[in-house]
This record gives C-alpha cells, sequence and structure tokens, in this order.
C-alpha cells in the first residue's frame, strides 16, 4: 500500500509543473472522513489526467477485465474519466472512502439491486469478494460519493460532511499520512520498507510527499517527535538501517536492478532538525516506465 502511494506521488507532482492549473479543494473531502488516528491517502487524479499520464499510472488491464467491463457498461463509470479525486481513510477493518466526481446514482443503485443488493433512500450496500466486505455508498453532495468496504453493510453512514476538523495538508495533489501508531514494522513489506516504518517509531505522524527535479523525482519524508534527542535517535537508525538493507544487497549474490524500489530504498539520505526527521530519496527519470514493465 504505501510504496504505491509513494509511487502515485511522484507521477503526480512530477507532472504537475507542467499541468493546467486549477483550483483544488482536498479539505471538503478530508473533513468528510471520521476522526481517528488511521493512515490517510490522497490522491488528485484530476491533475492526474490532465497531465495525460492517468493510464500510466493504472495500466490498461483494468480495461480488459471482465468485472470492470461489466462495471463500466452497467453503471457508465470509469474512473479515469469520472474520478477526479479520492481520499482514503485506512481503518483496521474497514476502508472509508470520499470520491469526487461525476456519478448516476439511478445507474449505481440498479447496478447493486442486480447482484443481490439493496438500497434505501440514497444509501446501497452490496456484498463484495466476501462476507465481511461489505460495500455501502450514500451521495454527500452533487459531486462527492461516501463509499465504505468494512463488515457492517451501512458503514458508509459514519462518512459525513463536517465529520472531522480541518486538517494542516501537505502542499501535493498526492500525499501519504500516517500516524505514529502504524510506524513500526509489518508483514508482507518489502525489508528495506519495513524498516523504515520502524526506525519511524516514536514519531507523531510521518507524511511523505515527493517532488519533481531535473534528474528526476525527490521523495520527501517528514516526522516530527516530541524532542530533539529522540529525533536524532530515529534519524540515526534510519542511517543504519539504509546501509544494513545495503549490506543485504550485497550479500545477496543478485544484480540489484538500478531505480528498482530496493535500489532507491537503499540511496535514502536522513538527518535531524530540531524536533523533526527528515529524509529524502531521489528516482531516477525512467523508474516509472522501468516499474511498470515489471511483472
Amino acid at each position: 500500500m504505501y510504496a504505491a502511494a509513494l509511487v502515485l506521488g511522484s507521477m503526480a507532482l512530477y507532472f504537475l509543473m507542467v499541468a493546467p492549473r486549477r483550483a483544488r479543494d482536498p479539505q471538503r473531502l478530508l473533513t468528510c472522513l471520521p476522526a481517528g488516528g488511521y493512515p490517510t491517502l490522497y490522491i488528485d487524479l484530476q491533475t492526474l489526467r490532465e497531465a495525460g499520464i492517468l493510464d500510466r499510472v493504472a495500466g490498461v488491464a483494468a480495461i480488459e477485465e471482465p468485472d470492470y467491463k461489466e462495471f463500466v457498461q452497467a453503471t457508465g463509470f470509469d474512473y479515469r474519466k469520472d474520478l477526479d479525486a479520492v481520499a482514503v481513510h485506512f481503518a483496521p477493518s474497514a476502508r472509508m472512502i470520499v470520491a469526487r466526481g461525476r456519478f448516476d446514482r439511478e445507474k449505481l443503485a440498479s447496478y447493486s439491486k442486480a447482484r443481490g443488493g439493496r438500497c434505501a433512500g440514497p444509501i446501497c450496500t452490496l456484498e463484495g469478494s466476501a462476507k465481511e466486505r461489505q460495500i455501502s455508498w450514500s451521495p454527500l453532495d452533487d459531486d462527492l460519493l461516501g463509499i465504505a468496504v468494512a463488515p457492517d453493510p451501512l458503514a458508509s453512514t459514519l462518512i459525513a460532511k463536517g465529520s472531522r476538523a480541518p486538517d494542516a495538508l501537505p502542499p501535493a495533489p498526492v500525499w501519504l499520512a500516517l500516524p505514529g501508531s502504524v510506524l513500526e514494522p509489518r508483514d508482507g513489506l518489502p525489508p528495506g520498507l519495513s524498516a523504515l516504518l520502524a526506525s519511524l517509531g516514536g514519531a507523531s505522524r510521518a507524511t511523505f510527499t515527493v517532488n519533481g527535479s531535473a534528474d528526476g523525482f525527490e521523495v520527501r519524508l517528514v516526522a516530527p517527535f516530541d524532542d530533539r534527542l529522540r529525533a536524532e535517535a530515529s534519524a540515526k537508525r534510519l542511517r543504519e538501517a539504509t546501509e544494513a538493507l545495503k549490506t543485504l544487497m550485497a550479500r545477496s549474490g543478485t544484480p540489484v536492478e538500478k531505480g528498482s524500489l530496493a535500489a532507491v530504498l537503499a540511496g535514502g539520505s536522513f538527518d535531524a532538525d530540531q524536533t523533526r526527521v527528515q529524509g529524502r530519496w531521489t528516482l531516477p527519470a525512467g523508474f516509472f516506465s522501468a516499474e511498470t514493465k515489471r511483472p
């Protein structure tokens, strides 16, 4: 999840410099999400689309998937042209989503009912791929839709305008904000990424943003701590974890492809600025074309 978010972020921020500038209002989406300290991802698909790179990020495989083709034909909704922005709250057993775009509510309701779901007024529910994946949605505004994937078939009712106070937002069309409670190693992540989260333990949060540069891209991390000593200790752990990853790569005996995620993580640099840890990774200009070609 986190690696994919960084990839999306770097693509978006680089092309934002050449894409047409239009007014965005991410707070409209974010203040609808339930309050709580969970990872939050924001993606401005309108910027990606205006830059002409959305298909490069998402690929064309989705067009060929029978389920996706059926959904598009039944509802008339295609995220590549109809979805403008999305904010996602990753709770332990639920995904809370606020989407901004163009939705045909009648077709969405018909899609739900045709597949065994039901609608009560504006709220629709539909069982997903498993019983614990109940999908529900309800309109929040003319162009806003609240969507939930959770064991509770009415979880989307927890998404409402004004549910939480406005946040201080990163100046980026795509960003990932992680609360301190999730900054720990976890199964299923690449070793370098897991070590990164573990090294940030004790931070109140960690925010990842990306900027374009003449040579490619820069991923930046900002993680505030309670005091300077903790920030310095975290920066030291991050440097040690990076050196350990380099050693592991060297001992593997398998050449590490330049521009791969492992190579990028091994090239990270870190420092402590008073009570904040700052990190930086450089991605070569060909990082994304190389990544999309790999299986």
